[in-house]
């Protein structure tokens, strides 16, 4: 089981608080919040679910890039072009902006 730190959920929740003094923001949330920095991040990856799964430890969860490819060195875990489905940015009007995509998936 994934335990978060206290630390992260206060990262999150301080998150969601920041748009609060945005008023446009409360209501659309344009992002995902990294289960272990707790960071928002736009550039989001959709990985093979093998390599997820080994990465990670489980199927479902976010991780931004940075802590995604971090934990993939720790546990030794060689990354390819081919373990990415696709790469997309997360718009602000709510549409994905997908900048690669493999042809395959």
């Amino acid at each position: 089981m994934w335990k978060v730190s206290k630390r992260v959920i206060l990262r999150r929740f301080l998150a969601r608080l920041k748009p609060l003094w945005r008023i446009r923001e409360i209501f659309d949330w344009y992002y995902e919040t990294c289960d272990l920095c707790g960071s928002d991040y736009r550039l989001a990856i959709h990985i093979k679910e093998r390599i997820w799964i080994k990465v990670n430890g489980r199927s479902e969860g976010t991780l931004c890039m940075d802590c995604f490819i971090k934990t993939a060195q720790k546990k030794n875990v060689q990354l390819t072009l081919n373990d990415f489905v696709h790469v997309w940015v997360f718009d602000p009007k709510g549409k994905q902006i997908h900048l690669w995509r493999d042809a395959n998936a």
